[in-house]
């Protein structure tokens, strides 16, 4: 009998183990899409709206990735269970930052999207703004 348990124990400990890894595995993915400026919001004299356009984003500690005018750019490999800081720079002055979680957005791959005649940045969920991320793919 104590054989028996013994086994059963270790087995639910193994189980246990590879379902907490598979969890832990996850990630998700932001989507940011391309900018393009218009005219009225550079005539705004907006703080936020970076002139030429050259935008670049940081998630957390990573690397820097500019931000293209013809597609979008995907940020992959994101930890699903932890708060991420973004900074958005324009000629790499911080103009914008935030902190987001994929758990409160409810969805591991998410479309960060630049509103251009206000030069705000907005974070949704990708199913509501493949129009906006032009996502060929998100597999």
């Amino acid at each position: 009998m104590i054989k028996y348990t013994l086994f059963f124990i270790f087995i639910l400990t193994l189980f246990s183990s590879l379902q907490l890894n598979a969890q832990t595995n996850k990630t998700g993915s932001i989507w940011v899409s391309p900018v393009l400026i218009d005219k009225r919001a550079l005539e705004s004299k907006n703080t936020n709206c970076c002139v030429d356009g050259e935008y670049s984003i940081q998630i957390d500690n990573g690397d820097k990735y500019n931000v293209r005018k013809d597609s979008s750019i995907c940020i992959s490999k994101l930890a699903l269970n932890i708060t991420h800081y973004v900074k958005i720079r324009c000629q790499n002055k911080i103009i914008a930052s935030f902190k987001f979680s994929f758990k409160k957005e409810d969805s591991p791959e998410l479309c960060l999207w630049f509103n251009d005649l206000y030069c705000s940045w907005s974070l949704w969920p990708l199913k509501d703004a493949k129009h906006l991320c032009r996502c060929r793919s998100t597999g």
